[in-house]
């Protein structure tokens, strides 16, 4: 049991990575400093069930994906330089291309964010040339 867990452990920290991550920010979303974070991601300490429902909250996934062998998981890190392809009905992506849609990501919700302020902005400018417009 404890091989499995170190496995778990070693997995949750790719996952972390993969979501773009920090351990300070993982740390935060489940109420524990850092440093404490860093031993329990790193085997020094136990991580609870409750611990890891959580995690597995944070990082989007079940906590059954935490535990399984790679294998068997839909998304296989690997040295592959052409970034990813598909065998076995396995998909496989190159990390760097994980962190490269991940931050495409992020950038399209903070445009789409703004988007919805300039829309504010602008359905509050209509509404008072409107009004304008009937004084």
């Amino acid at each position: 049991m404890k091989e499995t867990r170190t496995k778990a452990k070693e997995k949750l920290a790719k996952m972390r990575k993969v979501k773009g991550l920090t351990q300070k920010e993982i740390a935060s979303k489940v109420c524990m400093d850092d440093s404490t974070y860093s031993k329990r991601e790193s085997g020094k300490l136990k991580i609870d069930i409750k611990q890891w429902e959580k995690l597995a909250e944070i990082l989007e996934c079940n906590i059954s994906d935490i535990f399984e062998e790679d294998v068997n998981q839909s998304i296989i890190f690997n040295d592959n330089s052409t970034g990813y392809y598909c065998a076995n009905n396995i998909f496989t992506i190159h990390e760097d291309l994980l962190e490269m849609q991940n931050k495409i990501h992020k950038k399209m919700l903070d445009e789409l964010e703004a988007t919805k302020k300039e829309n504010v902005y602008l359905k509050r400018l209509v509404k008072e040339l409107k009004n304008n417009k009937d004084s």
